[in-house]
């Protein structure tokens, strides 16, 4: 009797346990507050890894990112999130890798494909600086540029065209192509002591072998005292001719096009010039580097 009594309460407990369970589950479960934080989806996380990274607490972005990629791996910004949090710790090599995944990815968000793809690209841009791999920070900066001249980073307002056109300059220098890098330079707002723009004329100096195929020829401004930076606008008998290479630091530079001018021909064009190459060049390393 005392055993059947204690298999009576036992049974009783269980049901009792389970029913109290049960009502706390379903009281936890209902409890709305609770559902709408949402804390643990993916856009839970995505939304703590963008605070965590505004933050500057880039690791703790980088984990937040992660967890969110395990619950939808295919949605472009968590890639975006991990590569920018990579590489602020300089974790180049997995940053280009999530930056290569935005780009992959991106067109499976409409709303934001190009967006997202100028984040990416601005991402491999400066990871490429870092990396002094300076023909791929003209190649992906370059297409910032071509589709929103006005870009900025909304994680991120440091990043923006400003900083795309600066990092433009630094890779152009460091290529030798120095009136691309002065032009970016002056983009940036930059302004020189050392170099002075004016309109002149020069003068056709010699025929390439293959100028009587594609018109290519040299011109020389006739003061040796201004060495060239740049050179703008050249018009030959008021024909636009493009200008194919600046010779910088000297009086020289290409024009292309046809009818091809013969030599002594005259070329109007508007330059810029500088009387201390050396000093130019100091000037401008410091103002792409301040």
């Amino acid at each position: 009797m005392i055993k059947h009594l204690n298999k009576l309460q036992l049974t009783a407990s269980i049901l009792i346990a389970s029913t109290l369970f049960m009502s706390a589950c379903e009281e936890y479960l209902s409890d709305d507050a609770y559902l709408s934080e949402n804390s643990d989806s993916y856009d839970g996380f995505v939304e703590k890894g963008w605070v965590y990274f505004s933050s500057g607490s880039y690791e703790e972005a980088l984990s937040s990112f992660q967890s969110a990629s395990e619950r939808d791996a295919t949605q472009p910004e968590v890639y975006l999130g991990m590569g920018w949090s990579q590489l602020r710790v300089l974790d180049l090599v997995n940053a280009e890798s999530n930056f290569q995944k935005v780009l992959s990815f991106a067109f499976l968000d409409t709303a934001n494909t190009n967006q997202l793809i100028n984040n990416a690209n601005a991402g491999l841009t400066f990871l490429a600086l870092i990396n002094g791999d300076f023909e791929n920070v003209i190649y992906f900066g370059d297409q910032i540029i071509a589709d929103n001249s006005d870009y900025i980073f909304d994680k991120d307002a440091t990043i923006s065209t400003q900083a795309i056109f600066l990092s433009l300059a630094e890779a152009h220098y460091y290529l030798n192509q120095i009136s691309e890098a002065y032009t970016f330079s002056l983009l940036t707002g930059k302004t020189f002591g050392t170099a002075l723009d004016t309109s002149g004329i020069a003068l056709i100096s010699e025929h390439y072998d293959n100028s009587s195929i594609d018109g290519l020829v040299k011109a020389s401004t006739p003061n040796t005292a201004q060495v060239l930076i740049t050179v703008a606008n050249a018009t030959i008998s008021g024909l636009t001719y493009r200008v194919a290479e600046v010779y910088e630091g000297t009086e020289n530079f290409d024009v292309q096009g046809n009818p091809i001018p013969a030599v002594g021909d005259t070329v109007v064009i508007d330059y810029t010039f500088t009387t201390d190459y050396p000093a130019f060049m100091f000037e401008l390393l410091a103002k792409i580097t301040e």
